[in-house]
C-alpha cells in the first residue's frame, strides 16, 4: 500500500466517519427518545415501520450500491454517461419495489398500512444513500462529511420539535421524512458539482451493471430474511412489546454494521485496484485489516455482559431492562457482522459473488427455521441466538472464499497471541473485584499492555509510520518475504 493510496483512504475514511458518526449520534439520540415518549408498546410499531422501509431500501438498491465505487474508480473515461444509466437503473429498482411492497404492507400490517405507505411512497427519497463513492472517487471526501452533518443536525431538530410538542408516530414519520428530502436536495447540488449525468441509455452499462449486482442484489433479498424475519416473526408470535424490546437492543447492532460500512467502503477503490494489479499485496493488507479490526472488536463483545444492564438503563429505562440479556448476545453478532462485511468488501473487488446467492438462502433458511423453534420458548433471546448462529455459518463461509480468492489471510501464531489477550481481559472482569466501573477501564489498559508485550502492536504501528514516511518498499518486502517463507 502506497503512501499516496494510505492518505487517500485515511483522507476519505476521516470525511466519511466524522459526518457518519454525528448523523449516526443523532440518529441513535432520536431512537432513544422516541422509545422514551412513546412507552415500549407504540416503539415496537414504531421500529416496525423503520424496519419494513429498511428491507424496501435494500430490495430497492439491489447490490447497485456496492460497484459504484468499482465502476467509476475503473471506468472514468465515461463516467457521466455511466452515473446517467445507473441513475436510470436506480429509478426503475425503486418503481418495481414501489409496486410489489403496497399490497405486502397491507397483508403484513393493514393496521399500520397508512404509516407504511408513506413510506413507500417516499422510498426514492429515503433509499437515496449512494453518494459518498461519488465524493470519494472525484476527491472530495469532505462533501461526506458536510451532508451527513446536515442531514443529522436537520433530523434531530425536526424530531425534537414534534417530540416535545406531538409525540405521535405520524409525527415523527412526518419528521423523518422531511429531513430526508433535505438530504437528497443537498446531495445532488453538491454531486452536481464533481459530476453531472448524461441520460443516454446504454444497455452495455446496465448489462455490466447487472452482471455484478444480480448475484449481489439477490443474496441482499435474502440476507434480509436471514437479519430482519425476526423482527416480523417476534411481532406475530409475541406481539408490539417484545418487538420494542428487541430493537432496543438491536440498535446497537445496526450501529455496529454503520460503523463496519464507514471503515470498509472506502477501501473499495483501493482493494479493486490491488485486485487488478497486485493480488500479493491484496492479500498481505487484508490480512493486516483483518488482524488490527479483531483487536479493537474483539474486547467489546467482552466487555458488554458485564456493562449491558447500565447501557440499557441509561438510554432506554427500567422498561426495556429485558432487553440487556439480548444485547449480550448482539455484541457477538457484531463481530461477526464485521468480518462478513470485510469479506464482502474484498470478495466484491476481485468479483467473486456468485457464491453469496446459495450462501445467502441457506442462511435464510437457517434463521427462519431457528427462529420458529427458538422464539416461542425463549422470545427476544431465541431471536438473537438464532442471528448469532447464523452469521458463525455466513462470516466462515466468506473467510473460506477469501482464502480460497486471494490465499491464506490467517495467521496462526498472530491469531493465538490475540485469543489469549481477550481470554487475559475476561478472566479480570470476571473477578469483579473492583466493581465494573473501575474493572473496565483498568481491564482495557491491562489489554492494551498484553498486546504490547505480544508485540503485536508495535509491528501494526511501524508499518503504518513507514508508509506515511513514503518507504514503499515495505510492503513490498514483506510480501516477498511471507511469499518466500509460505513456500
Amino acid at each position: 500500500m502506497q503512501s499516496p493510496i494510505l492518505k487517500n483512504y485515511l483522507l476519505n475514511a476521516t470525511a466519511q466517519i466524522l459526518g457518519r458518526v454525528f448523523s449516526m449520534g443523532c440518529v441513535f439520540l432520536i431512537f432513544v427518545m422516541v422509545a422514551r415518549f412513546i412507552g415500549a408498546e407504540q416503539f415496537g410499531q414504531y421500529t416496525y415501520l423503520i424496519i419494513f422501509w429498511g428491507i424496501l431500501f435494500s430490495i430497492a438498491e439491489f447490490g447497485t450500491n456496492s460497484v459504484i465505487a468499482k465502476d467509476l474508480a475503473q471506468k472514468q473515461d465515461n463516467d457521466q454517461i455511466y452515473f446517467g444509466n445507473f441513475l436510470l437503473l436506480k429509478l426503475g429498482l425503486f418503481c418495481i419495489t414501489i409496486m410489489l411492497a403496497i399490497p405486502v404492507a397491507w397483508f403484513l400490517r393493514p393496521d399500520l398500512f397508512l404509516f407504511l405507505l408513506s413510506g413507500i411512497i417516499a422510498l426514492p427519497i429515503l433509499g437515496s444513500r449512494f453518494f459518498e463513492p461519488i465524493f470519494q472517487i472525484y476527491e472530495r471526501p469532505w462533501y461526506s462529511l458536510w451532508l451527513s452533518v446536515s442531514y443529522g443536525f436537520i433530523y434531530l431538530v425536526l424530531s425534537l420539535l414534534v417530540l416535545f410538542w406531538k409525540p405521535r408516530i405520524d409525527m415523527i414519520i412526518g419528521a423523518y421524512i422531511i429531513a430526508n428530502i433535505v438530504y437528497v436536495v443537498l446531495a445532488f447540488t453538491l454531486s452536481s458539482r464533481v459530476i453531472r449525468p448524461i441520460f443516454k441509455f446504454d444497455r452495455k452499462i446496465i448489462h455490466s451493471i447487472l452482471k455484478v449486482t444480480i448475484p449481489i442484489g439477490l443474496s441482499g433479498i435474502l440476507t434480509l430474511v436471514q437479519m430482519r424475519a425476526d423482527t416480523f416473526m417476534l411481532a406475530s408470535m409475541k406481539g408490539d412489546l417484545e418487538v420494542g424490546l428487541y430493537n432496543a437492543a438491536y440498535k446497537f447492532l445496526d450501529m455496529a454494521v454503520i460503523l463496519a460500512i464507514m471503515i470498509f467502503n472506502p477501501l473499495m477503490p483501493i482493494l479493486s485496484k490491488y485486485a487488478l494489479e497486485n493480488r500479493e499485496k491484496l492479500r498481505y493488507n487484508f490480512t493486516r485489516i483483518l488482524e488490527i479490526i479483531s483487536m479493537a472488536i474483539l474486547p467489546v463483545a467482552i466487555i458488554t455482559p458485564f456493562v449491558s444492564k447500565s447501557i440499557i438503563l441509561i438510554c432506554y429505562g427500567s422498561d426495556f431492562i429485558e432487553a440487556a440479556s439480548a444485547l449480550n448476545i448482539m455484541a457477538w453478532i457484531g463481530v461477526l457482522v464485521f468480518y462478513s462485511i470485510l469479506n464482502y468488501t474484498v470478495l466484491v473487488a476481485v468479483e467473486v459473488v456468485a457464491f453469496q446467492i446459495w450462501l445467502t438462502a441457506l442462511s435464510a433458511v437457517m434463521n427462519v427455521s431457528l427462529n420458529l423453534f427458538l422464539i416461542p420458548s425463549y422470545g427476544i433471546n431465541g431471536a438473537a441466538w438464532a442471528t448469532l448462529l447464523t452469521e458463525i455459518v455466513l462470516a466462515g463461509v466468506g473467510f473460506i472464499y477469501v482464502n480460497k480468492s486471494i490465499g491464506n489471510v490467517i495467521s496462526i501464531k498472530k491469531w493465538v497471541c490475540i485469543l489469549s489477550a481477550n481470554i487475559l481481559l475476561w478472566l479480570f472482569l470476571a473477578t469483579n473485584f473492583l466493581g465494573v466501573m473501575f474493572a473496565v477501564p483498568l481491564g482495557l489498559i491491562l489489554y492494551f499492555l498484553a498486546l504490547l508485550i505480544m508485540r503485536l502492536i508495535p509491528l501494526s504501528v511501524t508499518g503504518v509510520l513507514m508508509i506515511i514516511k513514503n518507504k514503499e518498499n515495505f510492503i513490498t518486502l514483506k510480501c516477498i518475504r511471507t511469499k518466500t517463507k509460505n513456500e
